[in-house]
C-alpha cells in the first residue's frame, strides 16, 4: 500500500483501494491476520489468484466490465528443477503449490515446460492438461545457432546438425567439443563430428584433456557434486585434491547448478556411468562403495529421531543409491537401521521411496521375510497419511507372506496394524477381532513391544465405545509393559490416551498432567506425529478450562505440524478444534471454514472419529447431510 500511495495520486488511489475492498478484497483479507507463517505460505496462491482475477475483471480499478483483449499467461520453465535438490523426486508435494495456483486461476493459461510428461491425477486433471510434445529443433534454427557461436566451417555445421538429429543437447555438446579442439590448438575437421548419439558422446569424452576426462568419469558416479565431495573423490581416486580444479570441470554447459550443487546432464551421466561399469568394473565398485561410506559416515551421530537434519536426509537417500550399485541385497538391512528414526520424525516422503526400493530388491532376490516386512512398513506410511485403501492392500499382502513362511512375529504385527485401519474406518468389531488374534500371538512368542501396542489399541476400541473401565484396564497394562522394557514411544502413547479418557470424564487436571508427561517424552524421542497429537489434546484441555489464548497457540502449532507431515486424520481433528476456538472468540465464519475443511478431509479418507464429531456438529447446527450442508452454511454466513 505504501508503494501504491507513493506513486499514485492519493485521492485516486484511495478510491481504487476502497473499490477493491468493496469488490471482495475485504472478505479476502478477513482471515489474514490469524494465519501462521505456514498457513500464509499455503494461502499465497489464493491471494495471487484473486489479484489476477481482479486485474482481468477490472483493469482500471473501477469498471466492472472486463477488458476483452486482456489475458494472463504464466510460464513455468524447466519444471523438473523444482526437485533439483532431490533428483529421485522423493517429495511428491514439491509442486503442490502449482496445482493449487492453477485451481485459483481458472482463466489463466499455464504453460509448463519440462523434460517429462506431467503425471498428475488423471481423474482430476485429465481434461485440463493438454500435452504438447516438443518437436526436434529445425535445421534452419540449428544453422542460425551454430553461425552465432560462431562456427565458420559450413561442412562442420552440416555434420553437427546431422548428428544431433534435432536434439539441442547433442548440438551443444559438439559445440563444446569444437571449443576444446580450438583451445588445444588443433584444427577441427568435419570427421570429428556427427555420427550416432553414442559416437558423439564417446568422441566428446575422448577429446577432453586427460585429467578432465578422468575427473568426469569419476564425478559422474555421484548423483550430484559439491566442491567438498569432489575434492574427496579427487583425494581418493585422482591422486590428490589439487589434481583438477572444480571450476574447470563444472564450467561446461552440461552441468546445472542449484544451491551449490552441480547436476550432470542425465544423458551424459548415464553414458559415462554405464561405460565405467562395463569397462572398469572394479573401479566402478570401489567408487560407489567409497561414496556409500562417505554418506554412511554422516549418519553415525544419529541417536534419536530428533537428531535428524537435512544432511542426514540427503545422506540416507544418496547412501541407499550407491549401496544398490554394488550390493543391492544389503540395502533393505541398511535402510532398516534408520527406518524407525524416519518414521518417528514423520519423514514419510523420504522413507517411502527408500522402502519401495527395498521392497523391489527383496522381491528380486526372493527375500520373502524382507518383502513382507517392507509391505508392512509401507502400509504404516499410507495409514499415517490417511490413505487407508492402499494401506489395507499392502498389509493384507504382508500378512499372506508371513503366514506362508511361518513368521509369527510378522503375523502378530500385521494383525495389529490391520486392526488400526478398521478402527480408523469405524469397523470396531473387525478391529477387535484382529487385535485379539494379535494379542494371542504376541503373548505366545513373548514379543513385549508388540503386546504393549496391542493392549494400547484394545483400550482405544473400548474407549470409543464408552467403556472407560475396560479401556483403563488395558491402558494401564500397556503402560506398565512399556515402562519395564523402556519402550518410550509406547509410554508416550499410553500417557496420551490416559489423558484423553480423563478429558472425556471431565477431569481436566489429570488430563493436563498426563498430556504434559506424554509431550515431554515425545519431544525427547522426536515423535513428530505424536507431538502434533499432544498439542491438539492440550488445546482441547485449555479450551475446556476457558483459556482460549493458550488453546489457540497449541491448536495452531498442532495444525501446522499435521499439515507439514501430511497426517490427514490429524489435520481434520485439529481443524475441528481450531473451529471451536474461533467460535468461542466470536468468529463464526472462520469457525465454519475450518469445520468445512475438516469434514471434507474426513469424508475423503473415511476417518470415522473425525466424521462422527463433525456429523454431530452438523446435526446440532441443523445442516443437511454431506458437504452440501457446509457449503450452504458458508453462503449464508458470507451473505450476512
Amino acid at each position: 500500500m505504501g508503494l501504491f500511495l507513493k506513486y499514485a495520486e492519493k485521492a485516486t488511489a484511495r478510491i481504487k483501494l476502497e473499490t477493491w475492498l468493496r469488490g471482495g478484497g475485504e472478505r479476502l483479507l478477513t482471515e489474514i491476520e490469524t494465519l501462521t507463517e505456514l498457513q500464509l505460505e499455503k494461502a499465497l496462491p489464493k491471494y495471487f489468484g484473486a489479484d489476477i482475477d481482479d486485474w482481468l475483471q477490472s483493469p482500471d480499478g473501477q469498471s466492472p466490465v472486463p477488458e476483452k483483449n486482456r489475458r494472463v499467461v504464466l510460464l513455468y520453465d524447466t519444471y523438473e528443477a523444482l526437485w533439483a535438490t532431490q533428483p529421485n523426486k522423493t517429495d511428491c508435494n514439491v509442486d503442490a503449490w502449482v496445482r493449487k495456483l492453477i485451481g485459483e486461476t481458472p482463466v489463466v493459461l499455464h504453460v509448463i515446460l519440462g523434460r517429462e510428461t506431467l503425471v498428475w491425477d488423471n481423474s482430476e486433471w485429465g481434461e485440463i492438461i493438454q500435452p504438447f510434445p516438443l518437436n526436434n529443433l529445425p535445421d534452419a534454427d540449428a544453422q542460425a545457432f551454430l553461425q552465432a557461436v560462431p562456427i565458420a566451417e559450413a561442412d562442420i555445421r552440416t555434420r553437427m546438425i546431422e548428428g544431433a538429429k534435432g536434439i539441442p543437447f547433442y548440438l551443444e555438446l559438439q559445440v563444446e567439443q569444437y571449443a576444446t579442439l580450438k583451445n588445444q590448438s588443433r584444427t577441427p575437421q568435419a570427421e570429428d563430428f556427427g555420427g550416432e548419439s553414442f559416437q558423439i558422446l564417446d568422441r566428446f569424452i575422448s577429446h577432453l584433456p586427460d585429467t578432465l576426462r578422468r575427473a568426469l568419469e569419476i564425478a559422474a558416479q555421484a548423483q550430484w557434486l559439491d566442491e567438498p565431495l569432489f575434492l574427496s573423490l579427487c583425494q581418493q581416486f585422482l591422486g590428490g585434491r589439487a589434481s583438477v580444479r572444480f571450476s574447470d570441470l563444472t564450467r561446461y554447459s552440461f552441468w546445472t547448478e542449484s544451491n551449490g550443487r552441480y547436476y550432470l546432464h542425465a544423458v551424459l551421466r548415464e553414458y559415462v556411468h554405464s561405460q565405467l561399469r562395463q569397462n572398469e568394473a572394479v573401479l566402478f565398485a570401489e567408487i560407489h562403495r567409497y561414496l556409500f561410506d562417505y554418506y554412511d559416515g554422516q549418519l553415525q551421530d544419529i541417536e534419536s529421531a530428533r537428531d535428524l537434519t537435512s544432511v542426514h536426509i540427503t545422506a540416507l537417500t544418496e547412501g541407499a543409491y550407491h549401496l544398490a550399485q554394488v550390493a543391492q541385497v544389503e540395502v533393505p538391512y541398511w535402510v532398516g537401521e534408520y527406518r524407525g528414526y524416519l518414521h518417528l520424525a514423520a519423514q514419510w516422503a523420504v522413507l517411502q521411496p527408500l522402502l519401495q526400493q527395498s521392497l523391489l530388491i527383496c522381491q528380486e532376490v526372493g527375500n520373502k521375510e524382507g518383502e513382507g516386512a517392507e509391505l508392512n512398513n509401507l502400509s504404516s506410511i499410507f495409514h499415517a497419511r490417511g490413505d487407508y485403501d492402499t494401506a489395507l492392500d499392502y498389509i493384507q499382502k504382508s500378512l499372506v507372506i508371513s503366514r506362508e513362511i511361518g513368521d509369527k512375529a510378522g503375523e502378530g504385527t500385521e494383525l495389529n496394524n490391520l486392526s488400526s485401519i478398521y478402527h480408523a474406518r469405524g469397523d470396531y468389531d473387525t478391529a477387535l477381532d484382529y487385535l485379539q488374534q494379535s494379542l494371542e500371538i504376541q503373548q505366545e512368542i513373548g514379543e513385549k513391544v508388540g503386546e504393549s501396542a496391542v493392549l494400547n489399541n484394545l483400550s482405544q476400541i473400548y474407549k470409543v465405545q464408552g467403556d472407560y473401565v475396560t479401556a483403563l484396564y488395558y491402558l494401564q497394562q500397556s503402560l506398565s509393559i512399556s515402562r519395564v522394557i523402556g519402550f518410550k514411544k509406547g509410554v508416550g502413547q499410553s500417557l496420551n490416551n490416559l489423558a484423553t479418557i480423563a478429558y472425556a470424564k471431565g477431569d481436566y487436571d489429570t488430563a493436563l498432567r498426563y498430556s504434559q508427561q506424554s509431550m515431554a517424552i515425545r519431544l525427547e524421542i522426536g515423535n513428530k506425529a505424536g507431538i502434533g497429537q499432544s498439542l491438539n489434546n492440550l488445546s482441547q484441555i485449555y479450551m475446556a478450562r476457558g483459556d482460549y489464548v493458550t488453546a489457540t497457540d497449541y491448536s495452531q502449532q498442532s495444525l501446522a505440524i499435521q499439515r507439514e507431515i501430511g497426517d490427514q486424520a490429524g489435520i481434520s481433528l485439529s481443524l475441528y478444534n481450531v473451529g471451536h476456538i474461533y467460535l468461542q472468540n466470536g468468529e463464526p465464519v472462520l469457525a465454519m471454514q475450518h469445520w468445512r475443511e475438516a469434514y471434507q478431509i474426513a469424508k475423503k479418507i473415511g476417518e470415522a472419529q473425525a466424521l462422527n464429531v463433525l456429523e454431530k456438529l452438523a446435526e446440532n447446527l441443523g445442516l443437511p447431510n454431506g458437504l452440501a450442508g457446509w457449503d450452504a452454511l458458508a453462503q449464508q454466513m458470507e451473505g450476512t
